[in-house]
């Protein structure tokens, strides 16, 4: 018998999806919202009174995976959503919580919101904070500042908009700076032979998309500039 095909995985998956299941009536729930495009209900385990989870009807995994549209128009939705249940609930705020992925704690395999009401003081989300110092927090900026600079860049064009000019908005030398900083090899190869760096860009595809449309041999007069002055 032959292997199903991803197609027919997915189908699968579909099939046997809580949430799915919920969209086609097939499992009963407490429904507070619908419309042509998302659904939100009231959790079967709540953490809090009216902790409601909000999801597309379409089956999407993870959130990188859903249509602009849809990403667009559930959190214009999940604002308001936050509000009306925030007032329902007399609660005093609210936390709006996403899994992307199971190392995330995504439990189902369809993209969900969790708008849960808070109180102060009510015990929810106690568990410690991993500490990171400001080293690693500027190694993790600029590849971080580059991968959501792609996702805007990408939700624009499958809505058929002109993307604006991100990397100028983002600060741009204040993202190159720290991804230099973390990386003197590249640093130092940028100000002593900016020809041959431009030469390996096409070799890493991330790299290429961080300094495409730049001029090199700037780059690296700026550099030296700023090593000049860091060293005196």
């Amino acid at each position: 018998m032959a292997d199903p095909t991803p197609e027919e995985q997915e189908e699968m998956i579909k099939q046997q999806c809580p949430f799915c299941r919920i969209n086609r009536k097939e499992i009963p729930s407490k429904d507070v919202y619908a419309d042509d495009k998302i659904m939100a209900v009231l959790d079967i385990n709540p953490a809090a009174k009216g902790h409601t989870v909000v999801f597309p009807k379409d089956h999407h995994m993870l959130l990188p995976q859903i249509p602009y549209e849809t990403f667009s128009h559930m959190f214009r939705k999940t604002a308001k959503l936050c509000g009306v249940v925030r007032k329902a609930m007399l609660a005093q705020g609210m936390s709006i919580f996403i899994a992307s992925g199971g190392a995330a704690g995504q439990q189902a395999y369809h993209f969900t919101m969790h708008l849960i009401p808070r109180d102060k003081g009510d015990g929810l989300f106690q568990s410690g904070i991993k500490k990171i110092t400001p080293e690693e927090i500027m190694k993790l900026k600029a590849p971080l500042m580059q991968h959501i600079t792609a996702r805007v860049v990408q939700a624009y064009k499958q809505a058929g908009k002109q993307p604006p000019n991100v990397k100028q908005q983002a600060n741009q030398e204040e993202q190159l700076m720290n991804l230099l900083n973390a990386n003197p090899q590249i640093r130092d190869l940028i100000i002593q032979d900016p020809e041959k760096f431009k030469s390996i860009l096409p070799q890493n595809p991330q790299l290429a998309q961080l300094f495409d449309g730049m001029n090199l041999e700037e780059l690296a007069n700026f550099l030296k500039k700023k090593t000049a002055g860091d060293q005196r």
